[in-house]
């Protein structure tokens, strides 16, 4: 059974209609113990109709320098028990949660250049994965690039910029085709396959949506540029069921 972890909250602040960051401390442990890119998995306190917890995953975007402290940024879905909670939160409150989870991360003594591609929420594992200590020897030679469908869609443009260190390549397709669109998958392969073409990235992250990461890992692993191993995904969302992880 996973250890039950408990944090406090410091501070809640309003992106937009549907956005919320939530800074957060250790209340027990002292320390969460996560590296850049993990998740974790915060119980809701509430119960679902077959009679279980509602307990959500969400990625924690703040560096791994600090431990003590971590922050979340939730979207909120009409009907999700864990994003409604999560957006309820208010400063002093309390939550319970396990974890860190997740292997959307730099391996010990990698020497990585790094191509993230996220999508739409999948934005949160991204920041925690280069904002990281294992990125930091190599984030010169590394890309993020960042596919919404609308630039008012998440965490704030200007904000996810300041979070990123100026020396990173970061890329922003903010007229994605939504996730009902049939072309989506391939407005996303024909993007980034023509920056696969400029340069060679020997490591790939993909987070967000399900239903196109599966597709892009089948297209590099197709073009004999790269090995399963080389390739880490963290699925948000399968838009096919528009059932989310994390909501």
């Amino acid at each position: 059974m996973a250890a039950v972890l408990k944090a406090r909250v410091i501070k809640t602040e309003v992106y937009n209609d549907d956005t919320i960051y939530v800074n957060c401390e250790m209340v027990e442990p002292y320390e969460l113990g996560f590296k850049g890119g993990q998740y974790i998995i915060v119980n809701s306190g509430k119960l679902l109709a077959n009679g279980k917890l509602g307990k959500r995953a969400y990625s924690i975007p703040t560096s791994d320098i600090e431990q003590h402290r971590f922050d979340l940024v939730v979207k909120k879905n009409l009907n999700g028990i864990g994003s409604n909670f999560i957006h309820d939160l208010k400063a002093d409150d309390t939550f319970e949660f396990s974890g860190p989870w997740g292997k959307y991360q730099i391996a010990e003594g990698a020497r990585e250049q790094i191509f993230c591609i996220a999508t739409d929420t999948g934005i949160t594992a991204a920041l925690g994965l280069l904002r990281g200590k294992g990125a930091m020897p190599f984030l010169s030679e590394s890309k993020l690039i960042w596919f919404l469908s609308s630039p008012n869609y998440f965490i704030p443009i200007d904000k996810v910029r300041s979070w990123l260190p100026s020396v990173f390549s970061f890329q922003i397709v903010s007229s994605t085709p939504t996730i009902v669109d049939q072309s989506r998958s391939s407005f996303i392969e024909e993007v980034t396959s023509k920056i696969l073409q400029e340069k060679y990235f020997n490591k790939i992250y993909l987070s967000g949506d399900g239903l196109v990461l599966r597709h892009l890992k089948s297209k590099f692993l197709e073009s004999g540029n790269y090995q399963p191993e080389q390739i880490i995904m963290e699925s948000f969302f399968h838009h096919e069921s528009l059932k989310t992880a994390a909501v």
